[in-house]
């Protein structure tokens, strides 16, 4: 998480770091899903991500006239540093990805609170937003394949994609 000697750039490039681990995370449980309409959900969240980069990157520019070209090793969520897939049930990779999310959502909170910039405060609290809103989207997902795991399991979920996710 932040500590107190980093400075906003470290900061920065600890947050696209991030980014960038999950994105490819994201990518990586696409491919093991079989289900196409929650596939489709995964690389939304993957896009999501590489938009996240994005911004942080502008903020970086626009305050320093750079962005970070230096980043850690690793990301704030070492549950996002999955080397191999191989053998984890999808419902064991959406844990590990509500945990990332939850802890995205807390850096970038924590990070709110210690910068100054007014612009770069009302950034890193739509950023935690945003990732608050994913962590419900994996929660929900995770709910659903407790409910009805063989959905998640085959190709073409049985009860069509038409009527997921439609209630009252």
């Amino acid at each position: 998480m932040i500590t107190a000697d980093m400075k906003a750039m470290d900061i920065l490039a600890l947050a696209i770091k991030s980014e960038i681990e999950a994105a490819k995370f994201y990518r990586k449980l696409a491919r093991k899903i079989k289900a196409e309409f929650l596939k489709k959900k995964i690389l939304f969240l993957a896009l999501e991500e590489k938009k996240h980069q994005a911004i942080l990157r502008r903020l970086s520019r626009q305050r320093f006239g750079t962005a970070p070209s230096i980043f850690p090793e690793q990301g704030i969520e070492p549950g996002f540093k999955v080397t191999s897939t191989k053998g984890l049930k999808v419902a064991e990779l959406f844990k590990l990805a509500l945990e990332a999310e939850k802890a995205a959502e807390a850096f970038y909170r924590q990070g709110r609170e210690k910068v100054e910039d007014s612009q770069a405060q009302h950034i890193l609290n739509y950023l935690s937003r945003v990732e608050r809103s994913h962590a419900a989207l994996i929660k929900s997902e995770m709910d659903l394949i407790e409910r009805f795991p063989e959905g998640y399991d085959v190709a073409a979920f049985h009860l069509g994609d038409e009527l997921m996710h439609i209630g009252p």
